[in-house]
């Protein structure tokens, strides 16, 4: 049986996430060569080679699998980062403050959710300003 070689993003993620294949060997317990081959698609990319670079990637496993093969967006828009989602609150809040505005917990519960849907795609440098731009429209048409 001939055997067949899937394509990986293990060097896009590891350049993405700044690392040299010196750092990514250390992190996954290996070496520079190995890691090389595996980049690639010279080395077979078994269960446990994924779970090793994941872990050394900061990624989920099925991310280093081609991108074809990756979830589609619903899929990813569905996964909610808790982390944003308190930011968005702490930045909603000091608006709300700043400005001596106030929301029920049901609309800032609402809020929070429209703010997520609208700025989670958008590179972390630019999501405050959105939110307060955004919060800002929100609270402007609110009576209207």
């Amino acid at each position: 049986m001939e055997k067949f070689r899937i394509q990986n993003r293990a060097r896009e993620l590891r350049l993405k996430s700044g690392l040299t294949l010196e750092e990514i060997a250390v992190r996954a317990g290996t070496s520079q060569p190995q890691i090389f081959r595996l980049e690639k698609g010279e080395r077979d990319m078994t269960l446990e080679w994924m779970d090793r670079l994941s872990r050394a990637l900061n990624c989920r496993p099925y991310e280093i699998l081609p991108a074809e093969w990756q979830p589609d967006a619903a899929f990813s828009a569905s996964e909610v980062s808790l982390d944003y989602v308190g930011e968005i609150i702490e930045t909603v809040e000091t608006w709300l403050k700043e400005n001596k505005k106030e929301l029920s917990p049901r609309n800032k519960a609402l809020l929070v959710k429209a703010l997520y849907e609208e700025t989670f795609r958008l590179p972390e440098s630019e999501r405050a300003e959105h939110i307060v731009n955004y919060t800002k429209f929100l609270m402007k048409n609110k009576a209207s």
